[in-house]
């Protein structure tokens, strides 16, 4: 049985990417900021750089961070601390937290 590599051939230059689901993500986060408890299920198999959107991975490390501290991660605790981050600036605090925020399926 012959066995397929997922590593790039010697003949060509692109690297791999990894496959990208956006809305997976901001579920994932937004499922998080619901029930932090969800954390611990999550957090020794999922690192900030897994995510596809650095914004993304910034909303991640900062949830593990509050949450690690023993403190509630939600939109709530967790605007003052994009509000001052310049990397997050240019996108605006509604923007970062409607990506990331659940939406109802109806």
């Amino acid at each position: 049985m012959a066995t397929r590599s997922l590593l790039p051939s010697a003949d060509t230059q692109s690297p791999l990417t990894l496959p990208a689901n956006v809305e997976a993500e901001q579920a994932l986060l937004g499922a998080l900021l619901i029930d932090n408890r969800l954390v611990e299920d999550v957090q020794l198999l999922l690192r900030p750089a897994h995510f596809s959107e650095d914004v993304h991975g910034r909303i991640y490390e900062a949830i593990l961070h509050t949450v690690d501290r023993n403190l509630v991660a939600n939109p709530i605790t967790l605007k003052p601390k994009f509000q001052a981050d310049a990397a997050l600036a240019p996108l605006g605090a509604s923007a970062i937290w409607r990506r990331s925020a659940p939406t109802r399926q109806r």
